[in-house]
């Protein structure tokens, strides 16, 4: 399907997104992209100097597996339709900071037909926030647990889900989810730019979006009934579940409800389910040393 987006007042917001927040992360100028073809995109990678092998090899293993993923499931875009594909890694996997992710959509013109696209994956990519547990009244906050800053995602409970297994790595799910989280943000973009950018108004504006948080909150993260970011983080928290294999028809019927309302993208061919379905929605966190101090944090999974 081409882009489309032809009200002006949406054309100069995704002409602001050429420079927004996602251009000071790091200075693309001074990097030397790689070009890489995955699913018939061609890609343009940037690596920042503070990516080591580890880290580039993970994320970069993470996206070819994702855009795979993506191009199977039906919601991949042609190449003949977009104008450039940048994805940019960066941010160290220290726990002093972290750096955010990023998906970003924009014109590089008042007349541009073709969008570019930007996939970032910063520190948070390869760091999995853990839960609080046993602590009175954060029990039950939010699926998965919650209570945290940075806030629990999907990937978190993916993270938790696999830890168990001996022949998964939890560790790559968990930036394989995040991944598909700001993949989520650029479909969700390029399919209807209208209603992301409408999306994007009631987040400037703080207003409420009382279903979307409630059912986020009880259904798929912390982060997607997380008020006022809900509008448009609920709708890629839940994509980032379907292409990993969550059936939320059978978790609750609001989850697609509400996402349909929101034009989440259209996923023609969902992956298959995952096996397991109570067990992941029964996961907890069981990260040290964090569980026994009951504050929860940043769990750092190095890849450096």
């Amino acid at each position: 399907m081409p882009f489309v987006c032809t009200d002006p007042a949406d054309r100069a917001y995704y002409n602001e997104q050429a420079a927004g927040e996602w251009q000071k992360a790091v200075n693309l100028a001074v990097l030397k992209p790689e070009a890489k073809t995955v699913a018939g995109l061609n890609l343009n990678v940037y690596k920042a100097t503070d990516q080591n092998s580890n880290l580039y090899n993970a994320k970069w293993a993470a996206v070819k597996t994702a855009l795979e993923a993506c191009n199977a499931a039906g919601v991949l875009m042609q190449q003949s339709a977009i104008q450039e594909f940048k994805v940019v890694f960066y941010g160290n996997a220290g726990n002093s900071s972290t750096s955010p992710s990023r998906g970003i959509l924009y014109l590089d013109s008042p007349d541009a037909q073709k969008p570019t696209l930007v996939l970032q994956l910063g520190s948070r990519a390869v760091q999995h926030a853990c839960a609080v547990l046993n602590f009175g009244e954060a029990q039950g906050i939010a699926a998965g647990g919650g209570a945290q800053s940075p806030p629990r995602i999907v990937a978190d409970r993916f993270y938790d889900y696999y830890k168990s297994t001996k022949t998964v790595s939890a560790k790559d799910k968990c930036i394989l989810a995040q991944t598909f989280h700001e993949l989520g943000h650029i479909f969700h973009q390029y399919q209807q730019p209208k209603q992301f950018h409408a999306n994007a108004r009631q987040i400037v504006a703080r207003a409420k979006n009382a279903n979307a948080e409630t059912v986020g909150k009880n259904h798929v993260s912390e982060y997607a009934g997380k008020e006022p970011a809900t509008w448009n983080e609920f709708v890629s928290e839940t994509f980032s579940g379907i292409m990993m294999g969550v059936p939320w028809d059978k978790v609750n019927a609001g989850v697609m409800n509400e996402y349909r309302n929101l034009k989440g993208p259209m996923v023609q061919r969902p992956p298959e389910a995952i096996s397991r379905l109570p067990d992941f929605l029964a996961q907890t966190c069981e990260c040290d040393p964090q569980r026994k101090t009951r504050t929860g944090g940043i769990k750092i999974d190095m890849w450096n």
